[in-house]
């Protein structure tokens, strides 16, 4: 039996056990059926510079909308991944939800899990076009659970058995967006000039790893860092 509360909305977000570190910001569970306030049917999510894996357990399945102008979007199941995106999204939130997920570090989706980053971006892909029926399985299992807690441990289980065992992302990405986490982000000319390698081929290398251009990717960041300062 499914045990979302419902004499109140939930929103937890933890951090990741050590060894999903590297890979994963964040942990999350969102229960909203018990939500009492008007809110608009549908909502624009800012792009973060990260994807994130979703599963949906009570309510309709996730949909894939064009714009908030498409009538009905694209329904993409109870479980996707939501690749990194250069732009906002729309999505339905008309009728409330019980989802949780997984927020990845940039380029941790290729890192941890060995999905093509670049070939996931900008847009929602259905997971069992991923994993097959291991899907089903895995929101079936998590639906039988009870608690918060549990059902994000058992979800923080089915990353860890299913991590890639290779290295993680490329020495040289994972020195770029080091340079962003130290607050001095390298121009790709530098960037190239200190890895003694072509700018082509960084850039491909970059995209294929977290699934969008240097160029494009700094300017999710700058404009995170926009949104941060105006919400404080």
């Amino acid at each position: 039996m499914v045990t979302c509360r419902e004499d109140a909305p939930i929103f937890v977000r933890l951090r990741p056990r050590a060894e999903l570190a590297p890979y994963v910001a964040c942990v999350w569970y969102s229960d909203e059926r018990a939500r009492r306030e008007p809110r608009p049917a549908r909502e624009r999510v800012l792009p973060t510079g990260r994807a994130d894996l979703v599963v949906r357990l009570e309510g309709e399945p996730i949909c894939a909308l064009a714009s908030a102008q498409d009538p009905g979007g694209t329904s993409v199941g109870h479980a996707a991944i939501s690749g990194m995106r250069a732009r906002h999204h729309v999505r339905d939130v008309a009728r409330p939800s019980c989802t949780l997920g997984v927020h990845f570090r940039a380029g941790g989706l290729s890192a941890l899990l060995g999905l093509p980053s670049d070939e996931l971006a900008g847009r929602h892909t259905a997971l069992a076009e991923l994993w097959g029926d291991a899907a089903h399985d895995l929101r079936e299992r998590l639906r039988a659970l009870h608690g918060v807690r549990a059902r994000l441990a058992l979800l923080e289980d089915e990353l860890v058995a299913r991590r890639q065992r290779r290295p993680g992302l490329p020495p040289q990405v994972a020195r770029y967006l080091a340079s962003f986490a130290a607050g001095a982000p390298l121009p790709v000319g530098a960037w190239a000039r200190a890895e003694g390698q072509s700018r082509r081929h960084l850039i491909e290398l970059f995209r294929r790893s977290v699934g969008l251009t240097p160029k494009l990717f700094a300017r999710v960041q700058r404009f995170q860092a926009v949104v941060r300062r105006a919400a404080a």
